[in-house]
């Protein structure tokens, strides 16, 4: 009992906005950090992580939000958007929010794709390449990877979220 009681005291909230700063801590949304993965560098079991309006995008190949740190059972880590605001993960590389970790629950969060911009006779044409362009292959939500050396992640939740126009797969599971 002192041990549960101990980690619900170590949990905190994080919080992530459009306008916020990966300077700032995050622990309000008046101190919001920028970037989710600034955050998801350093939850923790039982932490939620708040994440309000702006469109949150990535220069990192893999995409933007890259989770390794889990939860467990009983403090799992949830991903929610602030009521009222409706934040969207807006991919163009192979993933949109892609979880190695285990324990997660992702919640009100919209993960729009770029099918709007792709050209058809782009995406025919890159079938040909040896290395395919991920823009063409994006995913939505993904938990597990083939070969990944992190582990098999169990135990993800995704509820009340929007997917929609991803060249790849709306939200899976592999492993």
């Amino acid at each position: 009992l002192l041990a549960l009681c101990a980690l619900q005291l170590s949990a905190r909230d994080w919080y992530v906005t459009g306008k916020g700063n990966d300077m700032n801590d995050g622990k309000t949304e008046q101190s919001a950090r920028r970037t989710l993965q600034s955050v998801a560098d350093e939850v923790n079991p039982g932490d939620i992580v708040y994440i309000g309006d702006g469109i949150y995008t990535s220069d990192e190949k893999e995409g933007v939000l890259r989770i390794f740190r889990s939860g467990t059972e009983k403090a799992w880590i949830t991903w929610r958007a602030i009521k009222g605001q409706y934040p969207v993960i807006r991919p163009d590389k192979w993933c949109g929010i892609k979880v190695h970790g285990s324990y997660h629950i992702f919640d009100g969060l919209r993960v729009i794709g770029v099918n709007d911009s792709l050209a058809l006779k782009y995406a025919i044409a890159d079938t040909k390449n040896a290395t395919p362009n991920p823009v063409f292959n994006t995913n939505g939500i993904s938990a597990g990877a083939t070969g990944a050396k992190t582990g098999v992640p169990h135990h993800v939740i995704i509820r009340n979220c929007i997917i929609h126009d991803m060249p790849g797969g709306g939200a899976g599971a592999m492993q």
